[in-house]
């Protein structure tokens, strides 16, 4: 196999590297927290050039072991037909109950049988709890073996147990595309089929993320997500108003927050016709807490308004005092968050 070969990467594989921060970077929490867990070992995770010396040492292995399973001329995994797949070769010690109940500790973007590729998920960029960050869901069998067969993926919070969609049930010919890798001259290429999603976990903390094919468990994965910074959001101009929130994606009119008390916010958001199509759920979530609270629902948003694409006016309440993460879901897609922060009611 020639250097040239070997060096080369799928196609997609730079679009990963895009941040989901709409003002770039890290934070140096963020950088710390990463890099952290790197070094505890086992885990599959993404890098960054400010991470550490030792998160680098260990990025540069991760991407060795990349490099050489792209590399491999695999065997023929393509006529295993309507498998099902009930758990993944013996990558860690985790039982299959704990996998089917979400409580995996051992973090993983590969699930294999038999020594045999299955699946491998890509999440791009730094990916954090509270934003939209994409991934890459790689299947290894041919898109004309997959294309009329439904997939569904479910995500599962290890400590709280929090579910959510992923992908809800879906045609594989209207949710994914085919994909070859060319492993190099005198290698058969390999086929695979790729699907996109938008990654988005309102929780930090041990996620497992689990795909059916056709209602069947097909494979699982495990990711560790970081908490994104707790940094009240910034104001933007759109219009005649400024907007809290996230330029170009979404914001309201802030008049400020106090525990316990009401009061009218507009939101304004930003997107594709089919992002912005579906019921609205405003979710809370507290600094130092897991529990996710609603604050809001509507069954639709209403049309644009101050430039942006759709708005509508929401009454929020929040109970206590302190940093809380604003979560807009679209069609239970979430579009993107909001920190504020909220005051303590005044005594009497």
């Amino acid at each position: 196999m020639t250097e040239a070969g070997r060096g080369r990467k799928p196609d997609w594989y730079a679009d990963l590297k895009r941040s989901p921060y709409p003002e770039g970077g890290m934070s140096e929490k963020m950088k710390r927290h990463v890099t952290e867990r790197l070094n505890a070992g086992g885990a599959v995770r993404r890098g960054r050039k400010g991470l550490s010396a030792g998160a680098a040492v260990s990025l540069a292995g991760i991407l060795l072991l990349l490099a050489i399973a792209w590399s491999m001329d695999w065997p023929d995994m393509y006529g295993v037909g309507n498998r099902s797949a009930r758990g993944g070769d013996s990558l860690t010690d985790t039982s299959d109950i704990e996998k089917r109940n979400g409580n995996e500790r051992n973090i993983r973007n590969l699930y294999t049988e038999h020594n045999v590729k299955i699946m491998e998920a890509f999440p791009g960029g730094d990916y954090v709890a509270g934003t939209p960050a994409g991934c890459m869901w790689m299947l290894y069998a041919p898109f004309e073996q997959l294309k009329d067969r439904n997939i569904r993926i479910e995500g599962v919070h290890r400590e709280t147990g929090y579910k959510l969609t992923e992908l809800a049930e879906t045609k594989i010919s209207a949710a994914g595309t085919a994909y070859k890798q060319n492993a190099g001259p005198g290698v058969s290429a390999v086929e695979m089929t790729r699907i996109a999603t938008r990654f988005a976990v309102p929780l930090d903390g041990v996620w497992s993320f689990i795909v059916y094919v056709d209602g069947e468990r097909y494979a699982d994965v495990v990711f560790d997500v970081a908490d994104a910074p707790w940094e009240v959001s910034p104001t933007f101009k759109s219009g005649a108003y400024d907007l809290r929130g996230v330029k170009d994606r979404l914001g309201f009119i802030d008049p400020g927050f106090i525990a316990g008390k009401p009061n009218k916010y507009m939101w304004h958001f930003w997107g594709r016709a089919e992002e912005l199509n579906g019921e609205l759920k405003i979710d809370a979530v507290r600094r130092g807490s897991n529990r996710v609270e609603s604050v809001f629902e509507a069954a639709r948003l209403g049309a644009a308004l101050n430039g942006a694409d759709a708005a509508i006016p929401t009454s929020m309440t929040l109970p206590d005092p302190g940093m809380w993460r604003l979560m807009a879901f679209v069609d239970g897609k979430l579009l993107g968050s909001v920190v504020v922060d909220v005051k303590a009611a005044a005594s009497r």
